[in-house]
Order: structure tokens, then C-alpha cells, then sequence
């Protein structure tokens, strides 16, 4: 490809890689310092003692790799000495807090959740965040962005998930800088005494709320309107959001590149008056990128956005210097400083999607484009927005199938439609926003956007009821999901120039994404296991045979449908499933496994591999162990965690291994 002949391409993609391998590799700063100036002192030898200069450019690529794992580096909480991850949070039962309240997130049926920034805890500033959980049923007042409060309280930290291919929401939380979580309901408020942008954006937000809510918008509306311009997705209540998914326009709903680009092309028809003023031009572009970034600040400064931004103000100055700039080195030049502002974007889903969307555009569009141009301006705006929508949901595929396990169907029907009728709407509401600031919208106004409102959400809705078309549960693994991201790659490439070599990389793709296809569902399929599921205030014991699931519980009722069985189903392809009380003992691949459960029955004749403890039986352990001769003893989420913890000491005492799954998550034993 000609685009990484440019050498800009190949330095960022070495900085974005050397921030990957960042996070896996332990270097000390002096290691860092070594190796920086020993490929400093080859390049120097390289490009102008022995003028080679290919071993010049590949030496600036590993530096720059080299400096991209020092910013991930720098940025690790653990190399942070001021960091809240170095806080021990059992030295206290409550400590004395001060933060800022620096996000308001969506809340729950019993809480109402906050991000904690700028924190001072027992006279020491800390790095890091928060989360702060206050009961709805408390007289508490709801906190607003910008609330500074006082409080003393425990912290606790965030668990890992417990099963397989749950969510993780500790790692979620900690890749966002938040490591503690809090609750409670009794503090004290004072106004914040420095300025935030994120703060006084997140005000002005509330203000524009306020002020459409009093030119006449209903709070349905008020929620796409939060969502479609000012970057609050999560003000969409579920249901809705859920339906713009299985559309496959779910973008629609996150303010990103799409949203920023009709930005981007109003500010410039409404800015092309300054271009006769003196200097007009320099003035144009400073003005356009301040006005970006403070719609960026109004959205919240989501990563979508700050992409797109970033992008965008790179393309301003391009134009300044009336300079035709290459979309990929924008792209890579928007995803380094953003990389270098945070280099945890890296692993965030969004960044991941939005990214993998504009560079499957840019380089798909061109090709699409020359297949087929009608004459006439308005069938030429469908094809063209058949066009790009084929070609970001391709560049999306491998992460929609590994993270979210469907494939929408309707995604092209949803985007010819809604994608023309976006920019109305952006405008529109860009329009009513202004006016109700100055108190000058009128109601007629007001009706016919909230007619282009529900005109989308009908249509949304009419869409959503062709389930059949939306593909759900399918299975797939990371090696599976590795291999598809290279045939992506290796396709577009094909498209983009339809060479042999490309061709042969593109087949030899396609061959490696089959072989391990059929390896891992042949492996899975094949597989036994019994499991111990680690579940609050119950006792649950599956065992997989083939694509077949036992299910073993003290209640059974309504525990075909929960959360936990749906994932484990999924990534076992588990074709048959049987709820079926729990029973005392178990006989897995030549093991015997004995439960005893609160009635704390066993038989004394009877001598096992493994014992499992649930509902917090009144046993004599030390009495237990003598008689059945464990060699591994099993606590589940069923049990007191005083219980647990007595076991695990006597476990110890006579050197027999023990595994509580409420600190290592669930147990599982393999069929050899």
C-alpha cells in the first residue's frame, strides 16, 4: 500500500504499538533511559556516518516504540507514588474524604452513581477516582457536576468478575482511573473553589436541559436530544437504546466522528464570511478548532469525540496551509495524541470501534465509490451512504462479533435512511439549542423538531421488529477473533490494490480464519468440565458434557434465564440445558466430589477428592477433614464470608489446598 510509505504512518504505528507492549513489560526508568540512548547514538551512526537510510527509519520506529511504552509507562497508576491504588484501604474502617464531583452516571434501581475526581483523603491528595453510590432512599441531596463534598466513609475496592466471560466491571472501572467504590449517604456540600472545563461544560449542559424543558420538549424527547448533540447516551433510557442496536445505528445515539464532521462543515459555511478580513484564514481555522473543541467539552469529551475532534483540527490546519492532508496520517496522528493524553483509550470498545470504522471508510469508500455513481445528486447521496455504511461495518465486524457476539442485519436499511436525515437533525437541534438560551424559540419551531424526533424514533421501532434479521449469540474466540481482524485487514488492502501478493495474503487469511474456526468449535465441543459458580446466596454446580449443561442448585426457579448461564451457555455453545436440585455428591473424570450444605449430612464411609461447602454448614472441620481425607476443599458465594475464612485457616493448618470463590472466582475441573 502507498499509504505506509509515509513515514509519519510508520513512526505512529510504532508509538501506537510500543503503548500496547507498555502494559505487559516491566521496565524500570533506567532501562528506558539505556535503550533510548543507545538508538539515539545508532541513529546518529546510521543516517549520517554510514548514510544508510532504511536502518535509520526502522531505528526511529523502534524509538518511538520505545517512547510510547515510556508513556504507558508514566501514565500506570502503580508508577504514580500519589496514586489511590497505594492506599491501603483496610488500615481504616472510614477515612476522611474530600472530591469533586466530576461525573454524573446513569443510575440504578437502588443508587444514584458519581465519579469522585481531585481527591484528598486524610490531608493527602490522591490521583486517581472514585465511585460514589447514595441510596435513592435516602434524604441525601442529588449531587450535580461541580459539587465538592465532604464525607467520611470506608472504601472498598472493585472485585474482578467471578465467572467466565462475565463482565469484568473492575477492570472497566480501573481503565478509566476509577479503584475505589464508596457508599454513602451522609455528607456535606460546598461550591467548588477552582475552574473545570469538564465541570463547566457539564453546568452548561443542565443549563441547555433546563431551558429546552421550558421552551416545551418532553423528556423523551429531551433524551435523544442529550444523546444526538450533547454526548449523554446514557440519558436513553434502555429500551430505546437496545432497539438502536439490534438496527445497527447505534452510533447515532454516541456523538462521534459522524456528528463532529456535520459540525465541522456548518462552522466552515458559517465562518467563510471571515475569509475576507485580513488574515481571515488563520483566523477561520483558529476559530473552527476552538469551536470543535468546545462542542467536544459540551459531549463530555467521550473518546469518540475527542477522536474525531483531534482529526478534524489536524484537517483545519491543513486547510490553512491550502494543503491536501492524507486521511490515514490524521488518523494516526489524532490516535497518538490522544494515546500520549491516555494511553488506557487503547483499550476501551469505543475507541476501538470508532477508529476501526473511519480507517475501514477511508479506505473502502474510494473502491465503493467507482462501482457505481448515478447521474442525479439525491440517489447519488444513497449510494453514497450505502457506501460508507458497507464499509464501517466491516471495519467493525471482527469487534461487533468478539465483544458483543451479533451481527446486525438491518444496519444497512437503518443507515440509508437515518445517516441523510442526521444532519437535519444535528442543525435542527443545534438551532433550538441557540434560541432557547436566548429565550427565543417558539413553540411551532419546537413541534416540528420534535416531530423529526419521533419520525426516527418510529422508524427505529418499525425496523427493530425484524428480529430474524439481527443474529445473536454467536460464538467466538479471541484466536478466532485475531485471525478475522487480519482477514479485514488483508481484504482491504486486496480492494485497495488488486495485486497478487495481496490476493495470495488476503486467500492465506481466509484459510488460517477457517482452520481456526473449526478448531475452536471442535475443542469446545469436545470439551467436559464441572463447574462452581460463585453466586451470592446461592448454590450453583454445572456440568458440561459435550453441548450439553447440567445445572445443579438449591433453587431452581427462574435459573435458566439469568445473566450468569446465558454467557456460560454462549461460549460453551450449549445446545441443552437441565435445572436439577442440588445433590450431595458427584463422580467427574475418576473423581468423587462430596457438597454439604446447611443440614451438614455426609457419610461418614465415604472418602473424596474434593469438598464442597455451601450454605454455611455448622460443621467441625478439622473432624470433617480427618474423616473424608479431601485434598482440595471448595467454598462457594453461598456461605458467610466469617465461615470462609475460618476454613481457609484450617485448611492451612493441615496443608490442604482451598479455593474460596469469593476471592478466586469460580472452580472448575477439566475432563483430561
Amino acid at each position: 500500500m502507498r499509504f505506509l510509505n509515509f513515514t509519519l504512518i510508520k513512526l505512529c504505528l510504532g508509538f501506537i504499538g510500543g503503548i500496547y507492549l507498555g502494559f505487559f513489560i516491566d521496565l524500570q526508568f533506567k532501562t528506558f533511559a539505556f535503550f533510548g540512548l543507545s538508538l539515539v547514538t545508532l541513529l546518529v551512526i546510521f543516517r549520517w556516518i554510514w548514510h544508510q537510510k532504511l536502518l535509520f527509519l526502522w531505528s526511529s520506529v523502534v524509538l518511538f516504540a520505545l517512547l510510547g511504552s515510556l508513556t504507558t509507562y508514566i501514565h500506570l497508576p502503580q508508577n504514580k507514588p500519589h496514586h489511590l491504588t497505594h492506599l491501603d484501604f483496610k488500615s481504616q474502617d472510614s477515612f476522611a474524604i474530600q472530591a469533586d464531583v466530576s461525573e454524573v452516571l446513569r443510575e440504578n434501581a437502588y443508587n444514584h452513581k458519581y465519579i469522585l475526581d481531585n481527591l484528598k483523603i486524610e490531608n493527602q491528595f490522591y490521583e486517581g477516582k472514585i465511585l460514589l453510590n447514595v441510596s435513592k432512599d435516602s434524604i441525601a441531596k442529588v449531587l450535580n457536576l461541580g459539587d465538592k463534598i465532604i464525607m467520611s466513609s470506608s472504601l472498598q475496592p472493585f472485585y474482578n468478575a467471578k465467572n467466565p466471560q462475565t463482565f469484568d466491571y473492575a477492570a472497566f472501572m480501573q481503565n478509566r482511573d476509577v479503584f475505589a467504590v464508596v457508599y454513602e449517604d451522609k455528607f456535606e456540600i460546598s461550591t467548588q473553589s477552582y475552574f473545570s472545563l469538564a465541570t463547566y461544560a457539564g453546568q452548561w449542559r443542565l443549563k441547555i436541559i433546563s431551558a429546552l424543558r421550558d421552551a416545551g420538549f418532553r423528556d423523551k424527547h429531551l433524551e435523544l436530544i442529550q444523546a444526538l448533540i450533547l454526548g449523554q447516551k446514557q440519558a436513553i433510557n434502555r429500551e430505546t437504546y437496545n432497539e438502536f442496536a439490534d438496527v445497527g445505528v447505534v452510533h447515532i445515539l454516541a456523538v462521534s466522528g459522524l456528528h463532529v464532521g456535520i459540525v465541522f462543515l456548518i462552522l466552515n459555511f458559517l465562518l467563510s464570511p471571515v475569509l475576507r478580513f485580513k488574515h481571515g484564514r488563520p483566523l477561520k481555522v483558529l476559530l473552527t478548532i476552538l469551536s470543535l473543541w468546545g462542542f467536544a467539552a459540551l459531549a463530555g469529551f467521550s473518546p469518540s469525540v475527542m477522536r474525531a475532534v483531534t482529526m478534524f483540527s489536524f484537517l483545519a490546519f491543513g486547510q490553512m496551509f491550502r494543503r491536501k492532508t492524507n486521511s490515514i496520517n490524521m488518523l494516526c496522528l489524532s490516535a497518538v495524541v490522544l494515546l500520549i493524553y491516555k494511553p488506557q483509550l487503547l483499550f476501551e470498545v469505543g475507541f476501538q470501534l470508532s477508529y476501526a470504522a473511519v480507517f475501514a471508510i477511508v479506505m473502502l469508500y474510494p473502491v465503493f465509490s467507482k462501482l457505481y455513481q448515478p447521474r442525479y445528486k439525491i440517489p447519488k447521496l444513497f449510494w453514497d451512504t450505502a457506501y460508507v455504511s458497507l464499509a464501517a461495518q466491516i471495519g467493525v465486524l471482527p469487534f461487533q462479533l468478539f465483544y458483543f457476539h451479533q451481527f446486525p442485519g438491518l444496519f444497512l436499511l437503518g443507515n440509508l435512511v437515518i445517516i441523510p436525515f442526521l444532519g437535519v437533525l444535528i442543525g435542527g437541534g443545534l438551532t433550538c439549542i441557540l434560541l432557547a438560551l436566548v429565550g427565543a424559540l417558539i413553540s411551532p419551531l419546537v413541534e416540528v423538531y420534535v416531530f423529526l424526533l419521533d419520525l426516527l424514533v418510529y422508524y427505529v421501532n418499525w425496523l427493530s421488529q425484524f428480529k430474524s434479521f439481527v443474529i445473536e449469540n454467536i460464538f467466538f474466540t479471541k484466536p478466532m477473533f485475531v485471525t478475522i481482524l487480519v482477514l479485514v485487514l488483508s481484504f482491504m488492502l486486496m480492494m485497495r490494490e488488486f495485486k497478487k501478493a495481496y490476493v495470495t495474503v488476503f486467500l492465506v487469511s481466509l484459510l488460517a480464519f477457517t482452520v481456526v474456526s473449526v478448531s475452536e468449535v471442535s475443542k469446545i465441543d469436545k470439551h467436559s468440565e464441572l463447574i462452581v459458580f460463585h453466586q451470592n446466596r446461592q448454590s450453583l454446580i454445572g456440568i458440561k458434557q459435550g453441548r450439553q449443561l447440567q445445572i445443579f442448585s438449591d433453587k431452581t426457579d427462574n435459573l435458566s434465564d439469568t445473566y450468569l448461564l446465558n454467557n456460560y451457555q454462549l461460549i460453551n455453545r450449549i445446545d441443552i440445558t437441565e435445572i436439577k436440585p442440588l445433590k450431595n455428591s458427584f463422580k467427574f473424570s475418576k473423581l468423587r466430589l462430596t457438597v454439604i450444605d446447611s443440614s451438614g449430612v455426609y457419610l461418614k464411609e465415604t472418602k473424596s477428592d474434593v469438598l464442597i461447602l455451601s450454605q454455611s454448614p455448622d460443621i467441625h472441620l478439622e473432624k470433617l477433614i480427618k474423616t473424608i481425607k479431601p485434598k482440595k476443599i471448595i467454598a462457594d458465594g453461598n456461605n458467610y464470608k466469617s465461615y470462609v475464612e475460618r476454613w481457609e485457616y484450617t485448611a492451612k493448618k493441615h496443608d490442604i489446598a482451598f479455593h474460596s470463590t469469593y476471592k478466586s472466582g469460580s472452580f472448575s475441573l477439566n475432563s483430561p
